[in-house]
């Protein structure tokens, strides 16, 4: 989900693998809760735009989980923490 009113990337909204969701709370958590729960909006799954290879979750969450597992609070811009 991209929490603004556009994206850079409409590909992703195009091919089903993103949806925009308002700038308001409670538009966020009933997406977050809808798409949790298999209602409403669902992702295609296994359909990445081309030349994609559908990892960006698995680098974000690492780019946010390895700081606070090694107890660092920096992340360089490399995404390495410091």
């Amino acid at each position: 989900m991209t929490v603004r009113p556009n994206t850079e990337r409409p590909v992703t909204i195009e091919q089903g693998t993103n949806r925009l969701v308002q700038i308001k709370h409670a538009a966020l958590v009933n997406a977050a809760l809808a798409t949790l729960n298999g209602r409403g909006w669902q992702w295609a799954k296994d359909a990445y735009p081309d030349l994609w290879d559908g990892q960006a979750a698995i680098r974000i969450v690492k780019v946010l989980a390895c700081p606070l597992i090694r107890g660092k609070s920096e992340v360089n811009k490399n995404g390495r923490s410091e």
